[in-house]
């Protein structure tokens, strides 16, 4: 069986192939990221954390 980060290596190199580039996010999203690859959180909670971090940041947008 594969692992969670093996899989994601697998889906970025697919995407690439396609000549889809993920974007980079700031740094609370790519350790997020990287809890979520190490098993220290669920999927659900990772995603979780993204939506978190997108409201905010529409949030502060709809602000100015």
């Amino acid at each position: 069986m594969e692992t969670l980060r093996e899989a994601y290596k697998q889906a970025l190199a697919s995407a690439a192939l396609e000549g889809i580039e993920p974007p980079n996010g700031p740094p609370e999203l790519i350790a997020s990221q990287e809890d979520w690859l190490s098993g220290k959180i669920t999927g659900e909670q990772y995603f979780e954390r993204l939506n978190e971090h997108y409201r905010a940041v529409a949030k502060s947008s709809s602000e100015k």
